[in-house]
């Protein structure tokens, strides 16, 4: 799972609460690496006897190329390890002409048996007795496999990839319902594989690749457009730069497809396939919660609920909305100034606050609070209530500005409702804030947005991202690519700078 290109984190650092699921999935692989890891050790003396086993099997090979080695044999004198004998190499050899037949199976059979000792020898492999195969099918080990991992590299780059997209993918969807895809996706892939690969073949699956694949699937749906932070290595030499989601997924998803002709040739141990079937089940599972929209109908519903019954009791929203609808507003001004301080992230609280500072006229006191419901709303999907919000307290207190990476969302949120004035009136607004300071990346997100609505603003924010000294190479090359594009269209401007 680990390619050339690595990410590392995202744009997106905000989530409501801690990512248990995620954080669960990967304490538990570690663990259970750390586990195999201790139950393949022995003694001197054993490793002695392992290695005196293997070595007569060997020379009894080399000396008679023309037997035919048991499977786990190749597969196992072939791993990086202690030095061992030299494999027979070439084609088998015909056996040679004086050997009759009989003489021919007593000497396979003793390659049997002298390769039978070396399994006695060996320490108990958990692969072979929690992996999931198609020729011992088991409901145990469908699931049991997800969490086993044949090497460190194997399982960093898993859970490198599951925390990078699996933090957000369970924020916007609970941990219920994102343990419960976790665990679908690794089964569908895990039973793909085998079926249309290994279907005749006696191999063991390991691993929490397609589980992964599956979260790096919807997270190119559901997050398509979230700038992903990724670190280049080319052998010793690396660099970091930003990409949007969509295309650092579908790079990778790419190059799966070219492996698998590998795969399918026996040249390859990776289960490519396993991770293109994860991928397609991941990005059709979150199409359909789009479709269905899930998230506004019942996920995050749920999710509010819980959050707010951590952080705050109910009682004081409701007594406080009980005080307004009696328009006893100053006696629940106190009660909803206290809330919104303990739960910042309770957007009911927020805007029953906005609510009662319009009817006392303190809506620039309640503004902080107002914006940062909007800016929760965002960060949900809930990007037409956050419009008519912003535009309510926009009238009430002119020149309200959000957070970086919000105020850009709103922007595109109302680029894409046909508002091209007021989308570029957020642009603007937000490179003129002297309490702003949008990093490189929203820098850049305001400039592509901006080339489609005031080139003039693009170029503003290109510079001001030019400007900055966190701005890494690739971040660089895309400023200037947006400077380049706009001084070869002169666009006068009415009111721009």
């Amino acid at each position: 799972m680990i390619p050339d290109f690595i990410p590392i984190g995202t744009e997106r650092e905000s989530i409501r609460r801690t990512p248990a699921v995620t954080l669960g999935i990967i304490g538990v692989c570690t663990a259970v690496f750390l586990l195999t890891r201790l139950m393949a050790l022995q003694t001197p003396a054993e490793r002695r006897r392992l290695q005196e086993a293997v070595d007569e099997a060997v020379r009894y090979w080399a000396e008679r190329p023309y037997l035919v080695p048991p499977d786990d044999m190749v597969f196992y004198v072939e791993q990086p390890g202690e030095e061992r004998p030299p494999l027979p190499q070439g084609d088998r050899p015909a056996a040679p002409a004086g050997l009759d037949g009989e003489q021919l199976i007593e000497q396979q059979m003793e390659l049997e048996r002298l390769w039978s000792r070396v399994r006695a020898a060996l320490p108990e492999n958990p692969v072979e007795v929690w992996g999931f195969s198609t020729q011992q099918v088991s409901a145990v080990t469908l699931v049991t496999h997800m969490f086993l991992h044949g090497s460190w590299l194997h399982l960093l780059g898993n859970m490198l990839f599951l925390f990078v997209v699996g933090t957000l993918l369970e924020d916007v969807w609970g941990r219920l319902a994102f343990g419960g895809f976790y665990l679908l996706a690794g089964l569908v892939s895990s039973l793909v594989d085998p079926l249309l690969v290994h279907y005749d073949d006696d191999v063991v699956s390991i691993g929490a690749s397609g589980a992964v694949s599956g979260a790096m699937g919807a997270f190119a749906v559901r997050f398509w457009n979230v700038r992903l932070r990724i670190v280049a290595m080319f052998q010793v030499l690396w660099k970091t730069f930003s990409m949007r989601a969509w295309v650092v997924l579908a790079c990778w998803f790419t190059e799966e497809l070219l492996y698998v002709p590998e795969q399918l040739e026996g040249k390859s141990r990776v289960a490519h396939v396993a991770h293109i079937a994860g991928f397609t089940f991941g990005a059709a599972f979150a199409l359909l919660l789009r479709c269905l929209r899930a998230e506004e109908r019942w996920l995050d519903r749920g999710i509010r609920a819980k959050t707010e019954r951590e952080i705050v009791r109910d009682e004081d929203l409701d007594r406080a909305l009980a005080l307004v609808r009696t328009g006893s507003h100053e006696r629940a001004w106190p009660l909803l100034v206290g809330l919104v301080e303990r739960s910042p992230a309770n957007v009911d609280a927020a805007l029953a606050l906005w609510s009662v500072a319009t009817e006392l006229g303190r809506a620039r006191e309640a503004a902080p609070a107002g914006l940062r419901a909007v800016a929760e709303e965002l960060r949900r999907g809930q990007r037409d209530l956050a419009v008519d919000h912003w535009r309510e307290m926009r009238r009430c207190v002119p020149g309200l500005v959000l957070d970086p990476v919000s105020q850009v969302s709103l922007a595109e949120t109302l680029a894409r409702r046909h508002a091209r004035d007021e989308a570029a009136e957020a642009l603007r607004e937000l490179l003129d804030s002297e309490a702003s300071a949008p990093n490189p990346a929203t820098l850049l997100r305001a400039a592509a947005l901006a080339e489609q609505l005031d080139p003039s603003l693009a170029r503003a924010a290109a510079c001001r991202a030019l400007g900055r000294s966190d701005l890494d190479p690739g971040e660089r090359a895309e400023a200037e690519r947006i400077l380049a594009r706009g001084a070869r269209i002169q666009v006068p401007v009415a009111g721009s700078g």
